[in-house]
């Protein structure tokens, strides 16, 4: 089941694909509207309100995305999430 992020009515539903693990990396993909740029974020905890940015924004391109976080297995369980922006 994906996991489903609700953005701003003009931009629709988001949802991000199951997880892949390969070989220590970390791989979720979404499906994007072109002319927006999409941001993963994570965090260690989700009672902080800190997010940090996983690698640099991507512009949508009306496919699905992937997004890659390249060590996550040498730090304590992370969280995941998309911001979207115009």
């Amino acid at each position: 089941n994906p996991f489903v992020v609700t953005p701003p009515a003009s931009l629709g539903e988001l949802r991000i694909q199951p997880a892949e693990f390969q070989n220590g990396n970390v791989t979720l993909s979404c499906l994007t509207l072109a002319g927006l740029r999409y941001q993963l974020e994570c965090t260690t905890n989700l009672s902080l309100p800190n997010w940090a940015p996983v690698g640099p924004p991507q512009a949508g391109k009306g496919a699905l995305l992937p997004f890659n976080d390249p060590a996550p297995a040498a730090e304590s369980p992370r969280f995941y999430r998309v911001s979207v922006s115009p």
